[in-house]
């Protein structure tokens, strides 16, 4: 693939570079691509391995509607399973209330589930039109008249391009971001999230299921045809007690995986990961922009890093052309999509404390209210309505934001 300069050392420019090739930035490049602008796309990752990366996306219709503007949407429902609805029930069994997508007023009421690998190697092979310099490793970058010089490292040999803007999408611990002198607030959550691929009875297992109890949280959906993942949140050690006990528990906990709990043969299937909030103070600076989890991450009972990331991207590229046309890519002239997209992230971050606090309490009396509320949803259409709209991002039909006294209320908060 083609590399940041010539192998005489000199400086190739070029008018975009972004660092990070996962969601965020694929999609960033790929929004740009037919605009006439030379980009260059870097990252360390060569490819991405389905052994370890055992969990699914689930797309909301946030996500949806960015990827159809992508033209990517019937690519990736290819890849993963369409479901309709969200079924809620308590641990063991027992329905409290069922979640539609179709009652939401959207072109795209329905979520798709897609294995991680799947999606980042089909956004990869989508990116036609620009430079990829993969494995790249960025250096860092310094301010020059009119732009900045960005060093990489590509086998072991340091090179340098040019660019008018420098895009970061290289994740929480963004090395973009502490370059730009950005802060970020940090802190980690109480839970850590693990996901878990196992087989599936396409008949029996087709839309998502999420099992409440005292102080717990399960979730099963499918991701492909014959497979499904189950997501819980866990504050303890997840390995205690061998495999056999973890099958038995989860089954007890969810029993529409009895038919599936067999197909987990060893911790390998299953992923962990430590949950962190991240908020960064600005997304912009004099010609660098932040996108996806450089800028901001969300808990992933939210459902909605890969959304929120897909929809920074598309405002990021709106606003990048309007700097083209103008020439200015100062952080005033940048400032424009932080005011549009920060507003939205945050909430979702917000809603995603609360969900994490309300849902991992072991409280009777929090118990017993979130059953409450559950048992709301099931009978008030527009307060279930609102708390779906929530939580994908549907901004414009929440003006208020979901907070815990109008969860526990009946009527909706608008």
């Amino acid at each position: 693939m083609a590399g940041p300069h010539e192998r005489d050392g000199l400086v190739k420019a070029y008018d975009i570079v972004v660092v990070g090739a996962s969601v965020a930035g694929t999609a960033f490049a790929m929004a740009l691509r037919d605009e006439g602008l030379r980009i260059l796309v870097v990252d360390p990752q060569v490819d991405f391995d389905e052994s370890r990366m055992t969990w699914g996306h689930d797309i909301e219709p946030n996500g949806l509607l960015a990827l159809d503007w992508l033209g990517l949407l019937d690519d990736i429902k290819r890849l993963g399973v369409r479901h309709e609805r969200w079924i809620a029930e308590r641990e063991g069994g027992g329905r409290l209330s069922e979640w539609r997508y179709d009652e939401l007023r959207h072109t795209h009421a329905y979520a798709v589930c897609v294995r991680a690998h799947l999606l980042r190697r089909r956004l990869r092979e989508r990116l036609s039109g620009v430079d990829v310099v993969i494995p790249g490793a960025f250096q860092g970058y310094r301010r020059v008249e009119g732009g900045v010089h960005v060093d990489i490292e590509v086998e072991g040999e340091r090179r340098t391009a040019s660019a008018k803007l420098l895009v970061g999408a290289d994740g929480p611990r963004s090395r973009v971001r502490a370059q730009a002198g950005i802060g970020a607030r940090v802190r980690r959550y109480s839970h850590s999230w693990v996901d878990t691929i196992m087989s599936r009875d396409d008949d029996t297992l087709t839309e998502g299921h999420i099992y409440f109890g005292r102080g717990s949280y399960l979730g099963v959906v499918p991701t492909r045809p014959g497979e499904l993942v189950a997501f819980e949140l866990t504050a303890g050690p997840h390995r205690v007690g061998g495999i056999e006990r973890f099958r038995e528990d989860y089954v007890r906990r969810a029993p529409i995986l009895a038919g599936s709990v067999d197909s987990v043969e060893s911790w390998d299937q299953v992923t962990v990961a430590p949950g962190f909030r991240m908020r960064a103070e600005r997304w912009v600076a004099d010609h660098v922009a932040l996108l996806g989890d450089a800028a901001l991450t969300v808990n992933p009972i939210t459902s909605q890093g890969v959304s929120l990331a897909l929809e920074d991207a598309l405002t990021l590229a709106v606003v990048t052309g309007q700097a083209f046309r103008r020439g200015d890519f100062t952080a005033r002239a940048l400032r424009p999509y932080e005011l549009w997209r920060r507003p939205q992230a945050e909430r979702i971050q917000e809603l995603g404390d609360l969900s994490l606090w309300g849902f991992t309490r072991r409280s009777r009396v929090l118990s017993a209210l979130k059953e409450r509320t559950l048992r709301h949803l099931a009978a008030d259409r527009d307060f279930r309505t609102y708390v779906m709209a929530s939580y994908c991002g549907l901004h414009w039909l929440t003006p208020k934001p979901l907070t815990i006294l109008n969860a526990v209320r009946r009527p909706h908060p608008v």
